[in-house]
């Protein structure tokens, strides 16, 4: 199906970091009736609560390492 995915966020500036991330996806299908639509969204947020590694990532958190190689 063809999807528009947009990502806006919450910045603090003081702190230099994303304190929020909102991702949207919008896609169309005239053809569903309103309860069908409802199970859509209620199926696809199930599947993407168990299956979207980068949610689960940012959820528990993860540390990362800086490496900077300089080579000459």
């Amino acid at each position: 199906f063809e999807a528009t995915v947009g990502v806006s966020a919450d910045f603090n500036s003081e702190e230099d970091r994303y304190e929020a991330l909102q991702v949207e996806m919008v896609t169309r299908d005239p053809h569903l009736s309103e309860e069908e639509l409802n199970k859509l969204v209620e199926r696809a947020t199930a599947a993407i609560n168990k299956t979207c590694t980068i949610g689960h990532t940012l959820a528990v958190g993860a540390p990362y390492e800086r490496t900077l190689t300089f080579e000459g």
